[in-house]
């Protein structure tokens, strides 16, 4: 697959680039900043989610990922119950069981100057746990590629915003994924956000979308507590998903 040597030249691409100095994570929005873990650190985001299912009451496995920044402008990224906030990848997971474990790579494009945004480049790949150790088989094997951006409008607010494509090999389809992400932060301590984001099928042109918002609370600078409550439109169903996490900037 063409898209192992876009990963490998990731790998090897170290221009140089200021490090980030600001402390933020991923969790829990859809839509991801486009900054990296700090050097000589690890982050550790967990969490795990509630939902009524298909009818369903489900208490979903936890989230877990570790992040850690290995050249100035590259982070990896490796997770543990990873999986798009995608009816169709998790619906399959479910019925079969998968819990994925995803290893990606997060590129610093360039920095906030005035209009022009922050930017990063995520390459993710995610697997079945349950596949891992057998006869290697790629139709398990799924990518997405996810430009992130955010703009600092003051030290109130802020727009995070995402656009990609997911490849899902389970039925060798393509997704386009787009979020719009609004932050207000009411305190240094305590920021608000609320995002739409969706997934359209490239083959048949059937969109599935969402709306997300919740709570983030930070605790020393190092720790962050959030809540969340996100809802999933598809085929004319409602889905809903509350989701509580904890993450940490681990130095060594």
């Amino acid at each position: 697959m063409n898209y192992y040597y876009i990963i490998l030249l990731f790998i090897f691409t170290n221009v140089a680039v200021a490090q980030d100095t600001t402390v933020v994570f991923d969790r829990p929005g859809i839509a991801d900043g486009p900054y990296l873990v700090r050097k000589k650190c690890i982050q550790l985001e967990s969490g795990f989610a509630y939902s009524k299912y298909t009818g369903i009451n489900n208490a979903l496995a936890p989230f877990i990922m570790l992040r850690k920044s290995f050249f100035k402008r590259n982070e990896i990224r490796i997770g543990f119950n990873y999986q798009p906030q995608t009816l169709k990848i998790i619906d399959y997971n479910l019925k079969n069981n998968f819990i994925p474990i995803a290893i990606g790579i997060k590129q610093k494009l360039f920095r906030e100057k005035k209009v022009i945004p922050e930017a990063s480049l995520i390459i993710n790949t995610f697997y079945p746990s349950q596949k891992i150790g057998r006869q290697a088989n790629l139709n398990y094997l799924n990518l997405e590629t996810v430009f992130q951006f955010q703009n600092n409008i003051n030290k109130y607010f802020s727009l995070n915003y995402n656009a990609g494509l997911l490849f899902n090999q389970n039925n060798k389809r393509k997704n386009l994924f787009y979020a719009f992400c609004i932050n207000w932060n009411v305190h240094p301590s305590i920021t608000f956000f609320g995002e739409g984001f969706g997934y359209m099928n490239t083959n048949v042109k059937r969109q599935e979308y969402g709306l997300d918002g919740g709570i983030i609370i930070n605790l020393k600078k190092r720790n962050q507590l959030d809540i969340s409550y996100i809802t999933n439109f598809y085929e004319g169903n409602k889905y809903y998903w509350i989701s509580i996490g904890f993450s940490t900037l681990i130095n060594y």
